[in-house]
């Protein structure tokens, strides 16, 4: 069964823009904090194993503004596995029914010694579920 994660945000003053509102390329940090804290103990599996966990797109859909008193939270998700790739989708909202974002990021697997991709292992795949 994929995963699901979800992480509590605390906006700084820092993430806004003169709109008060949260800059639109924060958001991708927000997924970056929630993805991190998700597969902290497979980035760490890998890591030992000489792998890297590499990001290689990113998208973010913005539907409301969030402010410095904005509850947020950052759900991530598995979304697709193939043979060399799998994404993420990240659901930015209030932990409440009210949704401010979506994205997804797409990552593959570099072999640390060669920098070279590598095609997702079955244990991979069975960690990241």
């Amino acid at each position: 069964m994929p995963f699901q994660y979800t992480e509590q945000i605390q906006v700084r003053f820092a993430d806004l823009d003169p709109y008060a509102h949260v800059n639109n390329s924060v958001y991708l940090s927000y997924f970056e904090v929630a993805r991190t804290n998700a597969i902290l103990d497979l980035f760490n599996q890998m890591t030992k194993q000489g792998v890297q966990i590499v990001l290689t797109a990113s998208s973010c859909v913005y539907k409301q503004p969030v402010t410095l008193e904005t509850p947020c939270f950052v759900t991530v998700e598995q979304d697709e596995v193939a043979k060399a790739w799998f994404s993420l989708k990240y659901t930015v909202h209030n932990n409440n029914g009210t949704t401010f974002a979506t994205g997804t990021t797409k990552h593959c697997l570099v072999k640390g010694s060669t920098g070279r991709v590598m095609r997702l292992t079955q244990d991979f795949i069975d960690l990241l579920s």
